[in-house]
């Protein structure tokens, strides 16, 4: 009987999967490690709301450049100046917000990296020199201009939306 029913789910393709799909370690693996804080951290605040939250907002800028960067891998290309580049858009939009309101600050911190990543990327497809050495050069290039806007000095956000937000 139960030779009967393997053959029929076989032929309508009902088949369960006896191992993971290729990738899905990934996942698993994070879920157990979530777990084993959640249960070893549980009276420490661990599954809390405001600690939730406070975890996604920590990783949401390394989510967005790990994304950002999956394409420049997928194309067999690195970017080394990704880290300045973020720090140079953050810096923008905080320089910006001493004098805007986010809707101008938001934007022009974006562009920034629009500009920088599209420098980028004309470099290495026209001058075909490799994306390793353009984006390290770049790196150099941002951190300067950096340090340079602020005279090495902090630029705090004021503005309670945009932190609320951000």
């Amino acid at each position: 009987m139960t030779g009967e029913k393997t053959a029929a789910v076989e032929r309508a393709g009902l088949r369960f999967p006896t191992r993971l799909p290729n990738g899905a370690i990934i996942y698993v693996g994070f879920v157990a490690i979530f777990l084993f804080f959640a249960v070893t951290l549980r009276d420490n605040g661990f599954l809390t709301v405001d600690n939730q939250l406070n975890v996604l907002r920590q990783t949401a800028f390394v989510s967005v450049m790990a994304f950002g960067t999956t394409f420049a891998l997928s194309a067999g290309e690195i970017d080394l100046s990704i880290g300045q580049v973020v720090a140079l858009s953050a810096m923008v939009t905080a320089v910006m917000l001493r004098d805007q309101n986010a809707l101008v600050a938001v934007p022009a911190g974006l562009s920034v990296g629009i500009v920088t990543g599209l420098v980028n990327g004309l470099l290495t497809t026209r001058l075909r020199v490799p994306s390793f050495l353009i984006t390290l050069g770049m790196s150099g290039i941002i951190g300067g201009l950096s340090r340079w806007i602020t005279n090495l000095q902090p630029v705090p956000v004021l503005d309670d939306r945009y932190t609320f937000i951000f």
